[in-house]
């Protein structure tokens, strides 16, 4: 057929079904696109044909020696798959799943357990390990089914979608194992710092990981977008006015955050120190990513947004090199000058030579008249 600028020539009909040639542009022929569209039906009909005497046959692929060992009752034509497909797929998921269940069984009891035994000095839990193993036999699941959807032959899209599904399911799992694998680390870390005089690494182990978990977080998302070919720029170019909403709705995050950077700089506190805060006043158990969270010494737990600390007065009594000591001795009214002045003299000299008392600041005097005696105070550190 001659239309134009454009010739289409039929090059063969198979079981009534047209293979054409069409010529694009100058000197160019090319399959149309009803006789790619027809390719299924023609597979269909010549499947099961012998190969002609002289033409080479295709190599065989594994999805056409499994096609070839199923009965032929099986090869027949099913809701999207045939038979044998549906059934393969089936044995396929089946073992997955087996897989799965062994490796995590092995690497939980034998791995997990020999390395709590290892790091038992450390104070690890055990299960911070055995939570860190279960994602690697998901992992393995995955791997699994990647590599037998690739032996059945499946149509183009029905492969399309499941790979797409067992490579979210596989890189979920290592985006989780690797989010249990920082809490093994900083439990670790954690006991190493225990052993420390400082508390600076108290400190920063919990801001640490905090940290490790949102970069691993974020790294998952985009590493799953890039395969999922999800342009990851066009859409932040795309959100526009969107995107400034969400800088609004997040200051208060970012507020946080320089909040964490100011405790880990200024260092006003450590884990551990009594501190006042406004009308919060207890101790410091952990400094977070957002929030610090002090136990008042009526057992509550407080949190703190770390924002508060940028402008907050913090009164650090952990901080004190010595405590304060204010009482008064009573002493009878008729007591002479001269005795007062032996007592108070001898109570100083006990201060000065005291190992724990301040030497250059205290007072040791007849302060006032009470009511039924006379009261020296007793002011030391």
């Amino acid at each position: 057929r001659d239309l134009g600028n454009r010739r289409t020539y039929v090059w063969r009909t198979v079981e009534g079904i047209p293979i054409t040639l069409e010529r694009v542009g100058e000197g160019e022929w090319l399959f149309s696109r009803e006789s790619l569209d027809a390719l299924p039906d023609l597979w269909e009909a010549v499947k099961d044909r012998e190969v002609v005497e002289g033409v080479e046959e295709t190599p065989d692929t594994p999805s056409r020696w499994l096609r070839g060992r199923m009965p032929k009752s099986l090869r027949g034509g099913g809701f999207i798959l045939e038979y044998w497909q549906w059934l393969a797929l089936a044995v396929l998921i089946f073992l997955g799943m087996l897989v799965h269940r062994v490796l995590t069984f092995v690497l939980v009891r034998i791995v997990g357990t020999r390395l709590a035994r290892r790091l038992e000095a450390r104070r690890v839990d055990d299960e911070l390990i055995r939570a860190a193993m279960r994602p690697l036999g998901v992992v393995a699941m995955a791997l699994l089914w990647w590599v037998g959807l690739y032996l059945l032959g499946l149509p183009p899209q029905a492969l399309a979608i499941l790979l797409l599904a067992v490579k979210f399911l596989a890189i979920a799992a290592i985006v989780w194992s690797a989010y249990r694998a920082v809490d093994v680390a900083a439990a670790i870390l954690e006991s190493y710092a225990a052993k420390t005089d400082t508390k600076y690494d108290d400190l920063l182990i919990p801001l640490l990981r905090s940290s490790a978990k949102i970069f691993i977080a974020a790294f998952g998302i985009v590493f799953l977008a890039d395969n999922l070919d999800i342009n990851i720029t066009g859409l932040l170019a795309g959100l526009g006015l969107g995107g400034i909403a969400f800088a609004l709705a997040a200051q208060d995050t970012v507020k946080n955050f320089f909040g964490s950077v100011t405790v880990l700089i200024d260092r006003p506190f450590q884990v551990g120190d009594w501190v006042v805060v406004g009308d919060i006043e207890g101790t410091v158990e952990t400094v977070g990513f957002r929030s610090t969270r002090i136990r008042t010494f009526y057992n509550s737990l407080v949190t703190l947004p770390n924002s508060n600390l940028i402008s907050a007065d913090v009164d650090n009594y952990g901080a004190r090199r010595y405590r304060r000591w204010k009482t008064y001795l009573s002493v009878a009214y008729d007591t002479p000058p001269e005795k007062i002045d032996i007592l108070s003299e001898g109570i100083r000299e006990l201060v000065r030579r005291h190992p724990y008392t301040r030497k250059d600041y205290f007072h040791v005097y007849l302060n006032q008249f009470g009511p039924s005696s006379l009261d020296i105070l007793l002011y030391i550190f």
